[in-house]
């Protein structure tokens, strides 16, 4: 087991977050009541004994009928605890809760709804043959899933992960602002800021162009980010908007059940899912929890439909005065791919907590109990039931590597506790628990022998697998499998020193065939503690000023002689340019080079510059507001702490009419006005060509380090076009334009 030490945190909590002040008042008037009902029914029971007797034998009657059910003992064992305590209290809130006649409704309602969707997913039966003709322990989890959730299995579609939730979300938008018929968002929660700003001028544009746009979202998952005149504004966008379950102060089992899916649906062709909701946190636009880790999926094909009927199933079983649809075919496309991973396969799948099958958890089970060599699973909190506490123990007795990843940093103290509460035991049975130390872990995926994964909603405890709506993909054979695994082998150092340095020496202590640090503070780590295994590193402005030049190191700098061209054309675009403002991390080697070139090139060009150094992201908002204010434009280098806020620093720079130049092309996509700079794919491609070279057995002083020549012009469109500048302007000539 490895417990690292906490990294501070950059926000505090209630400063991230609105007043969840509706929903306080809603468990108190659902408290109250039960409570009234108790004190009545105890009241009667002094006056009739006879009445006492009866509840009694109710009282037996029951905990006898939980104790013959099917579910999980983690289950039954609460209700029997709490009847046999407190016989009055406990029947009381089991009849109110536990034996609700609205969850029948709601059953019927749901009912209804898949019988209409479900027999319009395609029949995956020679795709299971397929499975099973390759490995019949694999094609029996894609069968379970189909047999008992419903949901088809594919050959013909296409899978992408992401590690990062940015990086997803902006291939979310780029899909959506190709939508030409429809786009369905479905999630937990939602926050009404910066994060989800960029999302909903997409779809009000798209709206505005005749393209139908629904987004659903959970009453209680999304109570502390949103108002109640949020749907309001969605529709006067021409976004229909529908919330999940609303919280009202009435006991019912319902209440309980919440929609924990995350879905993006375009065209019914590209679909999206993973662990983040729409809110800033996500997406590092705030760190109440440190560096936040999250992960998702694109899905391309007909697999695509599964997550379509997914949403459809919420939208029309969700009680409105809005009329259901009346056909579903429209929203299912067949869909015929240009090009396709061959040989792969892949699975979305739902669960629900309105039957009694238990699909996520299975899923997961079945994975385990089919692996062979190892067994990976990252969670934000890990609550299980002694079915998986047992099979998590066994696949690590038999000499399976079993592996968990938990959150550094706690969202919920009370929660984390009983998170770490489960350690013990697994790892007293070969369970190996890793804390992801620089922050919050909120990624819900597993991988296993380098063949099958999975990547949603699905979170190892006892709400995910018991009370939530959830979606999983289930992978067979994919690329991202491997990018997957990749995902868990990846250390991050996150700009820590002593965090680098500790990963450098685990990796020395490995005996890798090859390591490779990006970023100057990584390489560095690599370099000072590894001198007997190859060391690649990327992205390293000045690899000789950061003394990386050893026999056993070679790799790619992203140093370009662009500051001049940079500040000649910003000149252009911003007449009048006196004095412009740097941003930067001076504890990065990488950027205090830059900043020094910088400095050199604007003074000869009789520029000011403005230095503003920053040590951690909660610094990053009142230096950029500062610097914004001061200075007529904003330089910023290839600085990691600075590229993170990226989002932030744009938005602001734009509300100030002050145009930001950076130094690499991902930074304008984020945006950014322009840089004149490097591909970094390119970058790094050709450094994965000279790992190559060096695991074939070629010396590594044979391969000397490489600078990139190459400069191309980027311009964010919508950036310029909100700077109020002419994308004809000839100084634009040449480029090419992003974040349209």
């Amino acid at each position: 087991m490895s417990v690292s030490k906490t990294f501070a945190t950059y926000e505090k909590k209630e400063q991230v977050k609105n007043s969840i002040g509706r929903l306080m008042i809603a468990v108190i008037a659902i408290a109250a009541e039960v409570l009234f009902i108790a004190m009545l029914i105890s009241s009667l029971n002094e006056k009739y004994t006879i009445l006492a007797t009866i509840f009694r034998i109710i009282a037996l009657a029951i905990v006898i009928a939980i104790s013959t059910k099917s579910a999980s003992a983690s289950v039954k064992l609460p209700w029997v605890v709490l009847i046999m305590l407190n016989p009055i209290i406990g029947v009381t809130i089991y009849f109110m809760v536990g034996f609700s006649g609205s969850t029948r409704k709601m059953r019927m309602r749901f009912l209804n709804v898949d019988n209409e969707l479900f027999p319009l997913l395609n029949c995956d039966k020679e795709v299971l043959e397929e499975i099973g003709d390759r490995d019949l322990g694999v094609a029996n989890i894609f069968r379970y899933i189909s047999h008992k959730a419903l949901f088809p299995a594919y050959s013909d579609s296409n899978i992408e992960f992401y590690g990062e939730a940015r990086a997803a979300l902006a291939a979310q938008k780029e899909a959506m602002r190709k939508a030409e018929h429809f786009i369905f968002m479905e999630y937990h929660a939602i926050e009404d800021s910066a994060a989800f700003a960029g999302i909903k001028e997409i779809l009000a544009e798209k709206a505005a162009e005749g393209v139908e746009v629904r987004i659903i979202y959970d009453d209680v998952g999304s109570v502390g980010f949103l108002d109640s005149s949020f749907i309001k504004r969605l529709n006067d966008l021409g976004i229909k908007c529908r919330v999940f379950n609303p919280v009202v102060p009435i006991a019912n089992v319902f209440l309980n059940n919440r929609d924990h899916r995350k879905i993006t649906v375009v065209d019914g062709k590209i679909g999206f899912t993973g662990g983040y909701n729409l809110a800033n946190e996500y997406f590092k636009l705030t760190r109440p929890y440190g560096d936040w880790k999250d992960s998702g999926v694109r899905i391309e094909g007909n697999a695509v439909h599964n997550l379509t009927v997914m949403f459809l199933e919420i939208w029309n079983a969700t009680k409105t005065h809005d009329t259901k649809d009346v056909s579903y075919l429209k929203y299912m496309p067949a869909v015929k791919l240009e090009s396709q991973e061959e040989g792969s396969f892949i699975q979305p799948y739902g669960d629900t907590p309105l039957d009694h099958e238990h699909v996520g958890e299975n899923v997961y089970l079945n994975i385990i109990n089919n692996a062979d060599e190892y067994v990976w699973f990252m969670t934000p909190y890990l609550i299980i039931t002694d079915e998986m506490n047992k099979a998590l123990t066994l696949a690590a007795s038999r000499g399976v590597d079993v592996r968990l990843i938990t959150p550094g940093i706690p969202d919920k103290r009370a929660t984390y506790a009983v998170t770490r509460s489960y350690y013990s035991r697994l790892v007293r049975d070969g369970v190996r628990i890793y804390e992801y130390t620089p922050g919050f872990c909120h990624a819900k995926q597993c991988v296993a022998d380098d063949e099958i994964a999975t990547c949603g909603t699905i979170n190892l405890d006892y709400r995910s697998f018991f009370h939530h709506f959830e979606n999983g993909v289930l992978m067979y054979n994919c690329r991202a499998v491997y990018d997957i695994k990749a995902d868990f082998d990846e250390k991050n150092a996150n700009g820590e020193v002593t965090n680098a340095n500790l990963i450098a020496t685990n990796y020395k202590a490995d005996k890798k065939d090859l390591v490779f640090g990006i970023a100057t503070p990584s390489a560095q780590a690599l370099v000072n503690n590894i001198s007997d295994i190859p060391v690649l590193f990327s992205a390293v402005t000045d690899p000789a000023s950061a003394k990386l030049l050893n026999p056993n190191v070679t790799g790619t700098s992203d140093k370009l002689e662009n500051i001049a061209a940079q500040l000649d054309l910003l000149a252009k675009i911003k007449p009048g340019l006196k004095k412009i403002g740097v941003l930067y991390n001076p504890s990065e080697q990488n950027s205090a080079v830059q900043v020094q070139e910088i400095q050199k090139i604007a003074k000869q060009k009789n520029i000011e510059v403005v230095l503003q150094g920053i040590n951690n992201f909660g610094e990053l908002a009142q230096a950029t507001k500062n610097l914004l204010g001061s200075t007529d434009a904003l330089y910023l280098p290839t600085d990691n702490l600075v590229v993170s806020g990226m989002n932030l620093i744009a938005s602001e720079a734009v509300n100030a009419k002050k145009p930001v130049v950076v130094s690499e092309n991902s930074s304008v996509k984020e945006g950014a006005l322009f840089t004149m700079g490097l591909d970094y794919y390119a970058l790094g491609k050709r450094t994965g060509e000279m790992a190559i070279e060096i695991l074939k057995g070629k010396p590594v002083s044979q391969i000397p380090f490489e600078t990139s020549k190459q400069m191309k012009l980027y311009v964010n469109s919508k950036t310029a076009q909100a700077l109020g500048l002419d994308l004809k302007n000839p100084a634009f000539n040449g480029a090419e334009f992003v974040g349209k």
